[in-house]
């Protein structure tokens, strides 16, 4: 009983859910019969009843699909003829559901007729299937049967599809409409529940021995029970009866699949770990009668004649006992690793007599009777007899499997899973052997870094990164010679070594440069998308910059750190480098204090209407002023800030006092005009962002459409919170401008569907107006598509009037720089709002006043 009574714990707590939801639904069903069929409504039963024949015949055939896949390792009768009893119900049950009366015509018209025959065979095939599956004992059969079972359960099937498709019915109607179900309907389902009752008997009588199993036949039998009679109950196919029925049958075939489930697969499994549990007890007990015993054993004559093998031994080298007994053990199955014949060696005990140590080999080769050759592992004991030497025990063991574990914790611990590389590890454990395989030349260490590789992340999601380092890794090998050596280190970084003559050290650093930067020219295919990408390297050399591993990539990417810095491609070590990573370290140290120290404040550069004069906006620009080393470079701080997070909460602190200060200035008066923001890549995918942007809005009390938020090209990536995320900052009715345009991902065929309001044309384009005429068709270009887009188009970096007039004859009517004015604190702006404006009217007429 305490077995009984824990089973049905077990079942509640795994199954509760589905019993209760099922009770309810009946509950609620039959006491508020009218209003529940009205809010299914005959209309949309159809749908109702699709869906639950779908559950329905899925589970079947997942009961089916499961049985076949585990009876080849059980060989159960049980198993095979549930699996095809199964098979044929899901058959049936498809039948019936596509000729439900309205569904569309497949094979012959939908019918109450036809679909309530094929339910009425799938029922009673289920149950006198089960019935008489379970009335006899379970026996192993042979495997080939499966196709037998299935087979017979396939033309069972599509003998009943022919008689109940014929155009002439061939049976008697089981429902009338608006009368209900047939006696003979009943009296078939009344038939189905006597059955029913009858397997649970067998399950109570016959299944002692597997309690959860029997508890869940029951259980599903119960249900399917239930089932039936509310099928004898419905006056029409869209009777809420007929739907319960649907849905209790359903419940019922769900435990029937727990059930197989379990006796497949969970009781095997605790069987196994019951018996190793047990085989764990026994262990120390066997190993006292068994001292030296392997998966094989072998004694030998002195002469290395066999005179026994146990039956493991002959298992392994597929030799029979009476085979091999007498004959030359080592002439027939100990091979050389050549795989020639291994000579009766001598082993060390076989020079002396009496207390010799036993001899072991950790990897050795013995051949099969076919002659395949496996490696194996053996200890040798000598044994005697009248105090000589009478032959030895050879104990050994198939380590095949052993040697590829190790073959591949070897690759795992020197290979870098994701692009196959070589890692760090091996390059330090093979460094050695690099520097004296040709020991008069120099190494060049290249670490190779991979630009905005963090964005990528951040913006599309780890997985698709993963596809550019693996592209990345591809096309790294293709230029790759064989005295060259790449590997991949941590993240996005990989490291090249080359081997260099002294006189050619800078031709060849140059020329690989070149090559990894055309390797990597083309875009890279991830997904669907076409993602361009660059590198930056850091270059040092063995032995003038380090001699050991560790050493030279540090200095290797201390001189990447320096390229980054610098905006180039690569770097050579110098021993300047030094100390900038300690200063690195210090300013990121000190980053996370300068937010709650006041070290941090904003900057506002005037935009200009190019055509008037007058200030339509400003542009908020982050400054640090550091207590020790004065104002720092937004381009030393911000990716320093980007790479640990702390863009997030500054970012935030940014956006708040720019609005407070918009609001403060329209207080003291001046003209109402609009502030420009920068979002970095990680507020924009904060989840809050659109809730941060209101909040701050309604703290400042700063109108929306005074807010424009800048965002880069490279945010752009996933298009689809893109796009949702710029819709919701436009509903509130801030306004969005892309920062840097023409230097990032942007792809033309989604520019028209950005919620944007002005593009701003990065200050690189704008520098090489004069030089270059490729940026003013450039220019020119993003001008003239902004116009036809219907976005406004402002000019960043404007530092002459020949600038000035070049992009106001493009057509451009705003920008800002310090033709007009550098960036100032809000004291400032305020004392020369009037005199800026001048100056700006006064450039815009070509004249300029001091």
């Amino acid at each position: 009983m305490n077995i009984t009574n824990r089973n049905f714990h077990r079942l509640w707590k795994t199954h509760g859910f589905i019993i209760e939801l099922s009770l309810l639904l009946l509950i609620v069903a039959l006491m508020f019969r009218v209003s529940f069929y009205g809010f299914l409504g005959e209309q949309n039963y159809l749908t109702f009843h699709l869906i639950m024949e779908f559950f329905i015949t899925t589970t079947a055939l997942t009961i089916a699909i499961q049985s076949w896949m585990v009876f080849p390792h059980n060989l159960s009768n049980y198993r095979l003829w549930i699996g095809a009893l199964f098979f044929s119900i899901a058959l049936l049950e498809l039948a019936h559901m596509i000729t439900y009366n309205g569904m569309p015509y497949f094979f012959g018209d939908s019918s109450a007729f036809r679909a309530t025959w094929f339910f009425m065979v799938a029922r009673l095939t289920e149950v006198s299937g089960i019935l008489i599956i379970v009335a006899f004992k379970d026996r192993r059969v042979p495997a080939q049967k499966r196709i037998v079972a299935y087979g017979i359960a396939l033309i069972y099937s599509v003998i009943w599809m022919v008689v109940l498709f014929n155009p002439e019915p061939l049976l008697p109607e089981l429902v009338i409409d608006g009368f209900g179900t047939t006696e003979l309907k009943k009296n078939l389902q009344y038939t189905g529940i006597i059955l029913e009752l009858i397997v649970i008997v067998f399950a109570v009588s016959r299944f002692q021995s597997k309690d959860l199993f029997n508890t869940m036949l029951i259980v599903a039998s119960i249900y399917l029970i239930t089932s039936d009679y509310l099928f004898t109950t419905y006056k029409s196919v869209y009777d809420i009866n007929n739907f319960l029925g649907h849905l209790f049958q359903f419940a019922g075939f769900y435990f029937l699949q727990r059930a197989g489930y379990h006796s497949a697969v969970e009781e095997p499994f605790q069987k196994q770990k019951e018996a190793e549990n047990l085989l764990k007890q026994n262990e120390k007990f066997l190993q006292t009668i068994t001292s030296h015993m392997g998966e094989g054993l072998i004694v030998l004559d002195n002469y290395g004649n066999t005179t026994f093998m146990n039956l493991e031994a002959e298992r392994l080298i597929q030799w029979k006992d009476k085979e091999i007994v007498g004959k030359n053990f080592h002439d027939l199955v100990h091979k050389k690793f050549e795989g020639n014949n291994y000579l009766f060696c001598k082993y060390p005990f076989q020079e002396s007599n009496q207390g010799a140590d036993l001899f072991r080999e950790e990897e050795d080769y013995f051949s099969k009777k076919n002659g395949e050759v496996f490696p194996a592992s053996y200890v040798v004991t000598p044994f005697f007899e009248q105090d000589h030497l009478a032959g030895s025990i050879m104990v050994f063991r198939d380590i095949t499997q052993q040697k590829k574990d190790r073959e591949m914790i070897q690759y795992m611990a020197f290979y870098d899973e994701l692009t196959e590389l070589p890692n760090t590890r091996f390059l330090k454990d093979r460094w050695f052997e690099i520097v004296n395989k040709q020991p008069n030349q120099k190494k060049v260490m290249f670490i190779i870094d991979i630009d905005r590789f963090k964005k990528i992340n951040e913006a599309l999601g780890h997985s698709f990164g993963d596809m550019i380092l693996k592209a990345t890794a591809n096309r790294l090998k293709k230029q790759l010679s064989e005295q060259m050596i790449i590997a991949r280190l941590t993240g996005d970084e990989f490291a090249l070594i080359l081997p260099c003559e002294c006189k050619e050290l800078e031709q060849d650093v140059t020329t690989i440069v070149k090559q990894i930067q055309d390797t990597l020219r083309e875009p890279l295919q991830a997904q669907t998308l076409l993602v361009n990408i660059t590198v930056r390297m850091g270059v040092a050399v063995y032995p003038d910059h380090a001699e050991s591993m560790e050493e030279l990539l540090q200095r290797a990417n201390m001189a990447l750190v320096e390229a980054q810095l610098q905006n180039k491609s690569f770097q050579f070590y110098h021993h300047s480098m030094d100390g900038k990573a300690l200063d690195h370290l210090v300013l990121e140290n000190d980053l996370y204090h300068a937010l709650e120290c006041n070290e941090l404040f904003l900057a506002y550069q005037p935009q200009i209407d190019i055509e008037t004069g007058e200030i339509i906006g400003v542009e908020a620009l982050l400054r640090w002023n550091h207590p020790q080393y004065g104002l720092i470079p937004p381009a030393r701080f911000i990716p320093i800030a980007e790479d640990t997070g702390l863009i997030v909460p500054i970012g935030e602190w940014v956006l708040r006092t720019a609005c407070k200060q918009v609001k403060e200035w329209q207080n003291q008066g001046l003209p109402p005009f609009v502030v420009g923001v920068n979002l970095s890549i990680r507020q924009f995918y904060q989840q809050n962002l659109v809730e941060t942007v209101k909040e701050i809005l309604a703290e400042t009390k700063l109108l929306p459409k005074y807010l424009e938020l800048e965002i880069t090209e490279s945010m752009m990536m996933n298009m689809d919170h893109t796009l949702k995320t710029l819709q919701l900052l436009k509903e509130l009715g801030v306004q969005i401008a892309i920062d840097d345009f023409g230097t990032g991902y942007s792809s033309l065929s989604y520019i028209k569907f950005l919620k944007v309001d002005r593009l701003k044309i990065d200050q690189s384009f704008v520098r090489d107006l004069i030089t270059d005429e490729s940026d003013t068709t450039i220019v020119s270009t993003i001008i003239s598509m902004a116009q036809h887009l219907q976005f406004t188009v402002i000019a960043e970096g404007i530092e002459t009037l020949k600038q000035k007039e070049i992009l106001h004859k493009e057509n451009c009517k705003l920008g800002q720089g310090y033709l007009f004015s550098p960036p100032l604190s809000p004291r400032e702006l305020v004392e020369q709002f009037e005199r800026i404006q001048a100056k700006a009217g006064a450039i815009c007429q070509h004249t300029i006043h001091s």
